[in-house]
């Protein structure tokens, strides 16, 4: 069965047609949607909040910062309290030091003019230790010693004096007393010995040899205490 075309249509140009707009409908220039009103919302609160967080973070910088300066300024005055006790006690050891300086220049002064003394004290010693010798030397080569004259109380130099002119008469050796220098006994020595110094040695060589002479002319009596006429003791040679 044969089928039957729609004819074709001729094609004509449309033309646009044109409403009238709906007043309901919301335009782009009149209103903004809810939606971007609430993003807007939320925008703002974020940037709030961030702004809030700053504050309070430079709020919390700020106190540690505080904190820290306070904890170095403790810190530095204690540092300068102690350094000021070191050096307040390193200025005391600096004056002790200069102390114990000054006193050993002065012990070292004191012992350099000790030194110096005793040496001087040597020397004077040695000086007058060579007088001695000279002066003993002397008084050896004129002294004379007579043994076992006792000791009378009381005796005086005059009285020694006395006796050594006797002994001179006895033996024929005649003595002034201006012959005799000196005349002492000996104080260390048991018996008591009778010192006596001549002027001159040649005055104690001639009373040496009367004496040997009186006592080659006497053998049986040598010069003795009996001659001085001293009774009451045994007698004993001279």
């Amino acid at each position: 069965m044969p089928l039957n075309r729609s004819p074709l249509q001729s094609k004509k140009m449309v033309s646009p047609s044109h409403h009238k707009s709906d007043p309901s409908i919301p335009t782009q220039i009149d209103s903004v949607s809810p939606d971007k009103n609430i993003a807007s919302c939320s925008k703002r609160k974020r940037v709030n909040e961030l702004d809030n967080d700053i504050t309070d973070l430079k709020t919390e910088l700020m106190a540690m910062l505080k904190s820290l300066q306070d904890e170095q300024v403790r810190h530095f005055t204690s540092i300068n309290s102690k350094m000021g006790e070191i050096i307040n006690k390193n200025q005391k050891f600096k004056a002790s030091v200069e102390f114990i300086s000054a006193k050993y220049d002065e012990f070292t002064k004191t012992i350099e003019q000790l030194e110096k003394d005793k040496k001087e004290d040597r020397n004077t010693i040695k000086s007058l230790e060579e007088k001695v010798e000279y002066l003993e030397k002397k008084m050896r080569s004129s002294c004379l010693e007579i043994k076992n004259i006792p000791l009378r109380p009381k005796e005086t130099k005059e009285d020694l004096a006395n006796v050594v002119v006797k002994l001179g008469n006895i033996i024929k050796s005649p003595l002034q007393p201006s012959e005799i220098r000196e005349v002492y006994r000996v104080p260390s020595v048991k018996q008591h010995p009778i010192v006596v110094e001549f002027t001159t040695t040649m005055v104690k060589e001639r009373v040496l040899r009367m004496t040997k002479q009186f006592n080659g002319e006497h053998q049986k009596e040598k010069l003795n205490t009996k001659h001085l006429q001293i009774s009451g003791i045994p007698i004993q040679q001279i």
